[in-house]
Formats: C-alpha cells, sequence, structure tokens
C-alpha cells in the first residue's frame, strides 16, 4: 500500500509541477538555474524512476501471491479449510493491490507522456519564435 500511495503523491506533485513550468516562458530559467526543458527532463527522469519501483513491486507482490496460493492449496489438501480461507481473502487482495498498482503505472506514464508533449511544444514555440 505504501509504494501506491508515494507514486500517487509523486503523480499530483508531477502534475502540479508541469502545470506551473508550462505557464513560465522558455527563455527565462525558473529555479534561478534550470531552464522549463530540464525541468521537464529531470521530472520524467523521475517518473520513470517510480515506474521501476512500481514494477519492481508488483512482481515482489506476484512473488507472496504465489507462496500465498502454494500454501492454500496445501491446506485444503489437509483439511484446513479455515485457514484456506483466510489466505484465499489475502490472495484476492494482492490482487486487488496489483490492479491498483497498474493504474497508478498507466498514470504515471500517461503524464510522463504528457510532459513529453509539453516539451516538445516549447521547443516549437522557440523554433518558431526566431
Amino acid at each position: 500500500l505504501y509504494p501506491i500511495l508515494l507514486a500517487v503523491k509523486m503523480l499530483f506533485l508531477m502534475q502540479n509541477k508541469s502545470g506551473a513550468s508550462s505557464s513560465s516562458s522558455s527563455s527565462r530559467p525558473s529555479n534561478g538555474k534550470q531552464t522549463p526543458i530540464e525541468l521537464a527532463k529531470e521530472w520524467k527522469r523521475n517518473l520513470q524512476k517510480e515506474v521501476r519501483n512500481i514494477d519492481r513491486d508488483i512482481s515482489n507482490i506476484r512473488r507472496q501471491e504465489d507462496k500465498a496460493m502454494k500454501e492454500c492449496r496445501a491446506l485444503v489438501k489437509a483439511n484446513r479449510a479455515s485457514a484456506a480461507k483466510i489466505l484465499a481473502k489475502e490472495v484476492a487482495a494482492t490482487r486487488k493491490t496489483i490492479e491498483r498498482m497498474h493504474t497508478a503505472k498507466a498514470q504515471l506514464n500517461s503524464v510522463s507522456m504528457t510532459l513529453q508533449t509539453s516539451v516538445a511544444m516549447l521547443k516549437m514555440q522557440g523554433c518558431l519564435a526566431k
């Protein structure tokens, strides 16, 4: 659950920052040092890092799900239905978590693509201004 919250928090921060940088002009450096294009590259790099973290977390959760499924099957064979039922609920919860993580990953990719489009628009605006 923590990686999902972290990814969503990063998503909102990136959306707020990308909205703020699109209003500033491309010739004036923001933040005292970096141009909006450089900032966008940095944000995109951070977004991709978060996407990789989400992928890593998804694979870890899938491994845990497989272990729980094997244990659940073993419990059913041993006629321990109540314990197997608890593990089955855990497996269902992990699947729902994986689904949410895929949604968060898709949203981060969407923000990354929007950021890339904004950078292309800034570059085109710079070329047309010359």
